[in-house]
């Protein structure tokens, strides 16, 4: 018999719903405290399994969580989920490594996972590194103004099954290029890809809410960003610490229907004090990088970070950021200041993430006379009247143009490259060019964008083509 506990907001963390599942597997649980929260008394015994229907809608942990003890049921596991499926990438990474140990688990169909009673087999493990905390570092390269800065991240590989592998495509178009070493690491550089504004869904990587919601303020990029459902009960109601904080730092968001955070530019005075963390570890390392543009930033109680990064403030300061721990405010925080932009090798620590990749990308063609020569585009009053895409301070403002042409601009001999290609064979600069080309793109043309690579038969990977389906499907 065991009781299981936790900090005040854990207490306040819901956990009906796995317990409702689990209670129809005969468990012997009960609540300690208020009905659906910790802590919880826990009688164990043997449980024989069978078919459980659990909500799609409200959190994959729970999902996991059910997964997770199949095997070692007598009779294995069926789970049926109700709803509309949200964090589907974090599940498959779950099923990804129970069968990476054995286990027989699978989806049967788009809302059923069938776990078969096989144990688990011990083998010998590589863990890879910790896609959620490599994204600080992304966040830090994006806001230096040092256009030569390099950072090494060891450990992190490329087709990664974590869904915060994300980050990579979406840092490309905030100003950070990724590349793939030999030795198994990656160099981050800057690659001057700066959308004007982010649209995105979240729904398959919202750990990495916080981290570009401060990079797109500091930046001065709006954006709208939706698939935020979860974030109501996480470690904290994330949604509301980012409105709390930023707004310190004079930063308005709004937020709208759905829990979509949105920021159009609106600024208000800034308070200057301390941020706070809600006992999120998120909020501590997602601000930090912060003190870039804000010198002297103050983050309150930052041992949070110890829950996924132990030694994150150690790593700040190899890149040249003086930390300084204030004792007797608010039990102590951190100011934090940088000394210099250069940045060389970081270590992450390794963590297991259950998270996986909804990626973003999408497919550029040029504007081509029938001749094949460049056409100018005419963009209109402003700073330039008439442009190519060949003019960088005008770039941004041709590639949004380009996207509102009838769709028989883009049968050009660039966009003709790719027929035929392999999923498999797009490089990196290639992914990154359609992610770029996908936030510069106005929603109602992804349809036709869409129908144009099915009539040429282009292919994109799979992370690419799974994107692309949910924005068409979100616009529909």
């Amino acid at each position: 018999e065991h009781v299981l506990t936790g900090t005040e907001r854990m207490k306040h963390r819901p956990i009906g719903i796995l317990v409702n599942a689990l209670r129809q597997l005969g468990a012997d649980i009960s609540y300690e405290g208020e009905e659906g929260f910790p802590p919880l008394r826990i009688k164990g015994k043997p449980l024989s399994g069978g078919i459980i229907d659990i909500p799609g809608n409200m959190s994959s942990q729970y999902v996991s969580a059910m997964l997770m003890i199949g095997p070692v049921l007598e009779n294995g596991l069926e789970l049926r989920l109700k709803g509309h499926v949200i964090s589907r990438p974090y599940i498959d990474l779950t099923l990804w490594m129970m069968r990476e140990f054995g286990a027989d688990a699978d989806w049967t169909s788009g809302d059923t996972v069938v776990v078969r009673p096989t144990p688990y087999q011990p083998c010998n493990y590589l863990i890879e590194n910790d896609w959620s905390s490599a994204s600080y570092w992304y966040e830090m390269m994006a806001l230096t103004d040092d256009p030569d800065a390099e950072l090494q991240l060891p450990g992190l590989t490329d087709g990664s099954k974590q869904g915060d592998s994300a980050a990579r495509y979406i840092f490309s178009i905030l100003g950070v290029k990724t590349m793939f070493a030999k030795d198994g690491s990656v160099v981050l550089r800057k690659n001057n890809r700066v959308v004007p504004r982010l649209d995105y869904d979240f729904v398959n990587s919202p750990d990495l809410v916080q981290t570009v919601v401060t990079t797109c303020v500091a930046k001065g990029i709006p954006f709208h960003f939706h698939g935020l459902q979860t974030l109501k009960i996480k470690e904290t109601d994330r949604i509301e610490a980012l409105r709390n904080e930023l707004r310190k730092l004079g930063f308005v968001i709004r937020v709208e229907e759905n829990y979509d955070l949105v920021w159009d530019g609106t600024r208000c005075e800034p308070t200057g004090e301390p941020i706070e963390t809600y006992e999120d570890h998120r909020m501590a390392m997602s601000f930090a990088p912060l003190s870039i543009i804000y010198p002297g930033l103050s983050i309150s109680h930052p041992q949070v970070v110890t829950k996924s990064y132990p030694r994150f403030w150690e790593e700040m300061k190899k890149v040249g950021v003086e930390i300084t721990e204030v004792k007797g405010l608010a039990e102590g925080y951190y100011a934090s200041r940088p000394l210099n932009n250069n940045m060389t090798e970081i270590t992450i620590i390794a963590i297991i993430a259950l998270a996986t990749l909804g990626a973003i990308a999408y497919i550029f063609g040029r504007n081509r006379r029938p001749d094949g020569t460049e056409e100018p585009i005419v963009i209109g009053e402003g700073d330039c009247a008439t442009c190519t895409p060949e003019s960088p301070r005008c770039e941004q403002a041709c590639m949004m143009e380009a996207a509102t042409k009838p769709i028989e601009y883009f049968d050009d001999e660039e966009l003709d490259a790719f027929i035929g290609r392999a999923a498999s064979d797009y490089t990196d600069d290639e992914v990154e060019q359609f992610a770029y080309i996908l936030h510069t793109m106005r929603e109602d043309e992804v349809a036709a964008w869409s129908r144009s690579l099915v009539l040429r038969g282009i292919n994109l990977p799979d992370q690419l083509r799974d994107e692309l389906i949910m924005l068409r499907d979100s616009q529909a």
